[in-house]
């Protein structure tokens, strides 16, 4: 495994100007969304919840288990941690990478079909949604629940401060190399995400331009409370894939590079 210990501060304190306020915002996102849960019943929201739940252990995992490493925070700490407790959270860490990237996915698919078949899209997704909560959860499983195997230790750098979770690897076992297993999943998801955005940009701005041309008595009607909110859904999804993506650059490169 590759040192990712040996880093400077500013991509620490970077990360950590990135992630503290997606936390906080993700957070009071799923507040708003709990206490007018009635008003917000659909697979889009739904959808938002599971990736907020996967952002989150994400972000947990990653930055107590690796960004505290980088800047040896804690040393003492996770040296008297069970190599279970450390494969665990390192499962983790890696898991809710890829439930995230898939949450993204769908929620991006769920913008699609809408503006694709804007009649039927509620009796699409009444079937579909179990399915991409399934996919979720459990496509990153047999990638990933290897880790809880593995048996994990904290391994100090040079520097004798800084620190990564490292495993030691026994003859005639194979082993997953989970993060470039994680860059190759961020890329992929990068470009695969990014068509369909390309795709709903196009779609959104063709039914944005035929609303327009309805008569004015029509769109009276029709510019109902949803109708807005789903432009305003559709505009988010983009928005936020954009943030993914940038997060996808980043891991890219700590992780590979």
């Amino acid at each position: 495994m590759s040192s990712i210990a040996q880093y400077p501060y500013p991509p620490f304190i970077f990360s950590l100007i990135i992630s503290v306020p997606t936390v906080i915002i993700y957070s009071i996102e799923i507040i708003i969304l709990i206490k007018y849960r009635r008003g917000f019943n659909s697979p889009f929201f739904h959808l938002f919840i599971a990736r907020f739940i996967c952002n989150f252990l994400n972000y947990f995992g990653s930055f107590i288990f690796a960004k505290f490493g980088r800047v040896g925070a804690f040393l003492g700490f996770f040296e008297s941690l069970h190599p279970q407790i450390l494969a665990i959270s390192f499962f983790f860490n890696f898991y809710s990478f890829h439930t995230d990237n898939l949450s993204t996915f769908f929620i991006l698919l769920n913008r699609l079909t809408l503006l694709l078949f804007p009649n039927n899209q509620a009796n699409i997704w009444k079937y579909f949604f179990p399915i991409s909560i399934l996919a979720i959860f459990l496509i990153p499983l047999p990638f990933t629940y290897p880790i809880l195997g593995y048996n994990f230790y904290v391994r100090k750098q040079n520097d004798n401060w800084t620190f990564t979770l490292d495993y030691k690897k026994e003859e005639g076992k194979s082993y997953i190399p989970s993060p470039y297993f994680c860059a190759i999943s961020a890329g992929t998801f990068s470009v695969v995400c990014g068509l369909l955005n390309i795709l709903i940009i196009f779609l959104y701005h063709k039914s944005q331009k035929q609303f327009k041309m309805l008569p004015s008595a029509v769109t009276n009607r029709l510019k109902t409370e949803n109708h807005k909110m789903e432009s305003r859904l559709t505009i988010y999804a983009f928005v936020t894939f954009l943030g993914q993506l940038f997060l996808a650059i980043f891991n890219v490169s700590t992780r590979v590079i």
